[in-house]
């Protein structure tokens, strides 16, 4: 299995905010009690026009997207989705690896939120990711795997 990303274009919006909605609208009603499209679409839009999407590809299909931002102090993880009938196949781990590789050549830590709800914590506890702050609603984690300290 060869994972990719690249960045997400233009013509990329729709199946990015498919991936997001399939991949994770029913914890986001498990944890707020619903979902507004338009919201989700807009908070899509203002990102794409930073050029921070990327499509998660696999053998050259494209699977998902996701949103990675290199900031000063950490790789922050702010999305991962992917379509349901690619769950379960070890794309998300492989996916993971690469961030944690990434993030190992430019000596960063990763950092990123989970909504408690959903089970890919498990996954991030797995690959040595802790807890580092608790609130409402999701945790915040990080892996320091890629830090200098």
């Amino acid at each position: 299995m060869i994972l990719r990303r690249r960045p997400a274009k233009s013509e990329d919006f729709e199946f990015c905010f498919r991936a997001i909605e399939e991949g994770l609208r029913d914890y986001v009603i498990q944890t707020f009690a619903h979902w507004d499209d338009a919201s989700e679409r807009r908070k899509l839009c203002q990102s794409q026009q930073q050029n921070q999407y990327e499509l998660v590809e696999v053998d050259s299909e494209a699977v998902g997207c996701c949103c990675i931002i290199e900031k000063p102090d950490c790789l922050y993880l702010e999305l991962i989705a992917l379509y349901r009938r690619h769950q379960g196949r070890g794309i998300g781990t492989l996916f993971m690896e690469q961030v944690l590789t990434e993030a190992r050549s430019v000596f960063l830590p990763v950092v990123l939120r989970c909504i408690k709800s959903n089970p890919a914590k498990s996954l991030y506890d797995r690959l040595g990711f802790a807890v580092i702050e608790e609130q409402d609603v999701r945790w915040i984690m990080r892996h320091d795997g890629g830090s200098k300290s």
